[in-house]
């Protein structure tokens, strides 16, 4: 897609994992993950910007250095956008 100077691509990145990446030993795993770039170009077709946005957490998933949650569970400390509640009286107090 195009808009004035400014070109958006949704594009899949795929590949195996056979080197080190990012401090991490090579897994052997192949990984396939969607990428969006926002590219900005001047006047004289040189790129001025460049944003890029990856999925990275699907990406560490198939890696298998995140583990997945099943179906329909949030991963421990996430949440679904919804405040977390306490019921009163089920807060541990320290023993004297």
């Amino acid at each position: 897609m195009s808009i004035g100077e400014k070109v958006i691509a949704r594009t899949r990145v795929t590949g195996t994992n056979t080197a080190s990446f990012m401090g991490m030993p090579p897994t052997g795993k192949g990984v396939n993950v969607q990428v969006i770039d926002i590219v900005r170009f001047g006047n004289d077709g040189l790129v001025y910007e460049h944003r890029g946005l990856m999925d990275l957490m699907s990406m560490m998933q198939q890696l298998a250095v995140v583990r997945q949650s099943p179906p329909g569970q949030t991963p421990r400390g996430l949440s679904r956008g919804q405040p977390r509640t306490r019921k009163r009286g089920t807060r541990k107090r320290a023993s004297s």
